[in-house]
């Protein structure tokens, strides 16, 4: 027979493995306070990219606002983008395949269909082509949830 200190600390155990199947664990868009930047691995091109939502949530679908101008700061809005990218640390890529859903003009894109389904180091890589050049900027992110 159970005592009652028993019956309160298993109650409390179900309610607190129950409530973690619920949780909704979701980081601020700190990750790229105000915007993660990078300059492309032959730098014809600066990338920056910030979320469009203020959280970034866990497990389901968000987008993100790049912008991509030339070496010199010109923005750039006909090129075309690739998306892509993973954990380097866990050995795979992202769960989705994030597109292009937006051209915003001043070199701005919309980037739909990016999802991180676990928190720690991640990497977006963004392909862009400009005519005859191509290059890729790599975009570090800590996802700590």
């Amino acid at each position: 027979m159970m005592t009652m200190q028993r019956k309160v600390i298993a109650n409390t155990c179900v309610w607190l493995l129950a409530c973690s199947f619920i949780w909704v664990p979701s980081a601020s868009a700190g990750a790229c306070e105000p915007v993660c930047r990078a300059v492309s691995e032959s730098g014809y091109f600066i990338v920056e990219v910030r979320p469009e939502a203020e959280m970034i949530a866990l497990n389901q679908y968000h987008s993100w606002i790049v912008r991509i101008t030339d070496s010199n700061g010109m923005p750039l809005s006909d090129v075309y983008l690739l998306v892509g990218g993973g954990m380097l640390g866990h050995g795979h890529g992202l769960p989705t395949q994030p597109r292009i859903s937006g051209r915003l003009g001043e070199g701005l894109y919309r980037i739909s269909g990016v999802l991180f389904n676990m928190h720690g180091n991640w990497m977006l890589r963004i392909g862009v082509r400009d005519g005859d050049i191509q290059d890729e900027a790599r975009i570090n992110l800590a996802l700590d949830f």
